[in-house]
């Protein structure tokens, strides 16, 4: 398996588990704002500070686009760094399962289990 070198910063913006999904959300498809606080559940305050981590370390850029109705929105994609960190993320493991039919869904591991590899399986 090929190596990758990672930043501390990278590694900080990556120990959450909602910036990880928020990531794969964007690399599925997901790149407005109002799409992914519906997928995720959560506030648009606390999107944005997740989002803001993703940006300051390169792995996220934030492009303005109008929607149908000629409002201004967010766009969100991923940048080269981030597709090739996403690749090498396991999202076939049990922490967390991305459903597109249920939604995102959080499974705690057991503190005594060992993560598994480090490929993506998307």
């Amino acid at each position: 398996m090929e190596r990758i070198r990672i930043s501390l910063e990278e590694v900080i913006a990556l120990s959450s588990e909602r910036r990880l999904l928020i990531l794969a959300l964007i690399s599925d498809g997901l790149r407005t704002r109002r799409a992914l606080i519906g997928k995720l559940d959560i506030t648009g305050p606390s999107l944005s500070r997740h989002i803001d981590v993703l940006k300051r370390t390169g792995l996220v850029t934030v492009s303005k686009e109008r929607n149908s109705n000629l409002r201004v929105q967010n766009r969100y994609t991923l940048t080269e760094r981030g597709e090739s960190l996403l690749d090498h993320i396991d999202f076939g493991n049990p922490i967390r399962r991305i459903d597109a039919r249920e939604g995102v869904s959080f499974q705690r591991r057991s503190p005594r289990s060992v993560p598994e590899g480090v490929t993506h399986g998307t």
